[in-house]
């Protein structure tokens, strides 16, 4: 049970908390043990079913918190308890309540974990029970935090690199639409449609188009965006995609280095704590967020599981960076993989830094020429019927 307690401390401090037990005497009693005194109490009934799914954030804060308290010789339910009693969010304090609850039954961190239907991913779970089985937990979960940092500065930096040319975009297609569903007829109107330039009357027909049949516009849209849903759901098409965005003629070289990093980032971090080639591979399969990585990634996993080494296997994807096996050709051949992932994962990551740059660098003018084009099309198609008059008029 968790219980909303407020209380006064030994110290005459009034605090509110949650505390989870299994009935109220057990309340009572780990109040007494603290030498506190009991104000007033409430039950939370709030079942897991409105539980969320971790983010990269919520995660590395985690990660982060907990280690810091087991570095410093708190113990892992104590470590849980001040930890779910520190979150504001219900959500958050469910799941520290659930894995409290699962730790005190005597089960391990990495079991509670897997308990939670999902909210913990998959390399996380992994990291956590190969710090228990190495004595080093606390280890893991920091270089989890670590991990999951940097995925978000990465992702954030990719946010903040698309909103210029999303709002850009959304700009120049409202001006556009005005343009074409509102001042085009208003113009034309005043013209005979034999007299109009074709790109004009083609401009025109549009025009009627929309503001006669505007419902079977919003039906074809929605239709299109359903159809691309089924497509994308289906995994034989979803890689072809993920695939085809490799070889963008802008973006396609920037997208392959990012990913790259993001192996390189995730290899280090698995190899660093112990955890078995094969496991390395199938879970940093997952982390890529690309269904074209993860299946010749999983093709890797066999092809190494037969005798082949991880470089070699690597070699056989060109979509990654060549620096990325070839350094682990190195690390294999002198023993110290460790190291040289480490290495790399850092030269990668400042290479994701310089790709995102330079994704934005080319996105910002490309946008703008092309809505430039469209727009000046379209003011074109506008003011030749009255050029046109100006000059029968002469």
């Amino acid at each position: 049970m968790n219980y909303e307690v407020k209380y006064i401390t030994k110290d005459g401090k009034e605090t509110k908390r949650f505390i989870t037990a299994d009935n109220e005497r057990l309340l009572l009693d780990i109040l007494d043990k603290e030498g506190s005194y009991l104000l007033s109490f409430e039950e939370h009934y709030k079942t897991s079913s409105s539980k969320g799914k971790f983010n990269l954030k919520i995660a590395s804060i985690f990660c982060y918190q907990l280690s810091t308290m087991l570095s410093a010789g708190v113990d892992l339910p104590t470590s849980l308890d001040l930890i779910q009693a520190k979150v504001t969010n219900q959500n958050e304090r469910i799941i520290y309540r659930d894995l409290l609850e699962s730790v005190q039954k005597g089960n391990s961190l990495s079991t509670s974990m897997e308990m939670q239907e999902g909210i913990f991913d998959d390399l996380l779970i992994s990291m956590v029970r190969s710090g228990e089985i190495g004595g080093d937990l606390e280890g893991s979960l920091r270089t989890m935090s670590d991990h999951y940092e940097k995925n978000k500065k990465t992702r954030d930096k990719i946010k903040a690199a698309a909103t210029y040319p999303i709002i850009l975009l959304i700009v120049s297609m409202a001006i556009v639409l005005t343009l074409v569903v509102f001042v085009l007829p208003r113009i034309t109107s005043s013209f005979p449609s034999e007299d109009l330039p074709a790109t004009t009357a083609f401009l025109y027909a549009v025009s009627n188009f929309i503001l006669k049949y505007w419902w079977l516009v919003i039906i074809l849209l929605i239709g299109m965006i359903v159809l691309f849903k089924v497509l994308y759901d289906t995994p034989r098409i979803r890689r072809k995609i993920h695939r085809n965005l490799l070889y963008l003629p802008v973006l396609g070289k920037p997208l392959r280095t990012i990913y790259s990093a993001r192996l390189a980032r995730s290899f280090a971090s698995l190899y660093s704590q112990g955890v078995s080639t094969l496991e390395m591979i199938s879970l940093a399969a997952t982390t890529l967020n690309n269904a074209y990585f993860e299946k010749r990634l999983n093709e890797v996993e066999v092809e190494v599981s037969h005798g082949q080494s991880i470089s070699k296997s690597l070699d056989s994807i060109e979509e990654f960076d060549p620096m990325l096996s070839s350094m682990m050709k190195i690390g294999e051949e002198t023993g110290d993989l460790d190291g040289v992932l480490k290495k790399i994962s850092v030269y990668f990551d400042q290479e994701a830094d310089a790709a995102i740059e330079r994704i934005v660098s080319l996105l910002e003018p490309v946008m703008i020429v092309v809505m430039g084009v469209m727009i000046a099309f379209i003011v074109l198609s506008i003011m030749q019927p009255i050029l046109k008059m100006y000059d029968s008029v002469q």
